[in-house]
């Protein structure tokens, strides 16, 4: 998207509602896309699916 931009002057749109995160702890924790309350303020039907991190075997 940067080179497309710089040479073609043709900014792509950002989708920001999909836009990787992550945090840097022990263990890692990752995210893509929306939170809870974002996409209950779409609109969205909303599942929740809870596990302790204990339960990640990482080798």
């Amino acid at each position: 998207m940067a080179v497309d931009h710089m040479f073609e002057g043709n900014p792509i749109p950002v989708n920001y509602n999909m836009m990787p995160k992550c945090i840097y702890s022990q263990p890692e924790i990752a995210s893509i896309g929306l939170n809870i309350e974002q996409a209950k303020a779409e609109g969205m039907k909303v599942k929740v699916l809870k596990y302790h991190l204990k339960q990640l075997v990482k080798q």
